[in-house]
């Protein structure tokens, strides 16, 4: 099945599957994603990031959560996917808009996969509001940063934080959201 890209619907809900579809077709982006995957250690070691759950909703293959439990240790690392592409026992399965608010880990960094802004709206933003209300003080929110991704910019309690990344946008919680 191919995926509509000028549907106002969340690849999701297209196809719960759809990650797969677009490493079919994108397969060029997706090499190019991996050339940062390497440079994410030196990410997390310019960050101080204080003590909490690491989080990553839309896991897919896990790539960038497995170096989050070497880096962090499998203890902090929480997983959210709709499918079940690995075996984790870390992962938590479903629907992350229909899940999330069952599951108020209070964490460090949360780093939002849930796709593309521009084609998953309403996944990203259910990410974005897990972050702004379960990100400690201190803690991080990171965003993919692929082809300029159109996204929306977090709530007025956090921060951007400049780094020489392309791949992610790091954000700081500074304070509690009103």
């Amino acid at each position: 099945m191919k995926l509509n890209f000028k549907s106002s619907k969340d690849f999701v809900d297209q196809n719960s599957r759809y990650m797969d579809i677009l490493y079919q077709t994108e397969k060029e982006l997706f090499d190019n994603k991996k050339k940062y995957l390497g440079k994410i250690n030196n990410l997390l070691n310019t960050l101080e990031i204080p003590n909490g759950y690491i989080i990553e909703a839309g896991v897919w293959q896990g790539d960038i959560y497995k170096i989050f439990q070497t880096y962090f240790g499998h203890h902090r690392c929480i997983g959210f996917d709709i499918e079940k592409y690995i075996n984790d026992s870390s992962i938590i399965y479903g629907d992350f808009r229909k899940i999330h608010t069952q599951y108020n880990f209070k964490c460090s960094l949360f780093f939002n996969g849930l796709g593309a802004w521009k084609y998953n709206r309403s996944s990203k933003q259910s990410g974005l509001d897990y972050a702004t209300k379960n990100l400690v003080i201190g803690g991080y929110y990171l965003d993919t940063n692929i082809n300029n991704d159109s996204h929306t910019m977090p709530p007025a309690c956090f921060d951007k934080v400049i780094t020489d990344n392309k791949f992610f946008l790091v954000y700081k919680k500074v304070t509690e959201y009103a």
